[in-house]
């Protein structure tokens, strides 16, 4: 009888433990299907794709030009700036041109204060005060011409490329 009961519980050890494995392979099986992610799909799009091209470095002009004014002042204004495409003719800046002017209506005054005093001196015996004056005639005539150039000058804007 003892012999029957050893048995009987081995048996039902037996029968306990592959339940047991069983039950746990069916177990992992529903964590697997459990675990899985559910995906969802899309009929693709025709689109047209873009494409760009990105580049890096250092642009320079073709032709460059410096310019030099015929003569100095103030600047009153600009009016390009670095980079910007100009034609022959374009106005670049613009001077204070009284200076200028102050100088030529000086030049004018001492032309006709000579021509005055050689009209004066003209009548007269004096030749060397002829000489003299004629003297100062054409050197106000010199500085007239002179302030009448830098006027022009000032006028005439520079020719210019790109600047």
């Amino acid at each position: 009888m003892r012999r029957k009961l050893i048995v009987f519980t081995l048996s039902v050890l037996m029968l306990l433990s592959i339940t047991a494995c069983s039950a746990s392979n069916g177990s992992a099986s529903n964590q697997s299907v459990q675990k899985q992610i559910v995906v969802t799909a899309q009929k693709p799009v025709k689109r047209e794709l873009e494409t760009y091209t990105e580049f890096v470095g250092k642009l320079t002009a073709t032709e460059s030009s410096s310019v030099y004014p015929r003569l100095s002042g103030i600047v009153n204004s600009v009016a390009v700036s670095v980079g910007d495409t100009v034609r022959k003719g374009d106005l670049l800046f613009s001077y204070d041109d009284t200076d200028i002017r102050l100088s030529l209506k000086s030049a004018e005054l001492a032309v006709d204060i000579a021509n005055e005093s050689y009209n004066l001196t003209v009548g007269g015996s004096a030749d060397s005060t002829l000489t003299q004056l004629q003297a100062a005639v054409k050197q106000a005539r010199m500085a007239y011409d002179a302030a009448e150039e830098a006027y022009d000058n000032a006028e005439n804007a520079p020719s210019a490329t790109t600047v």
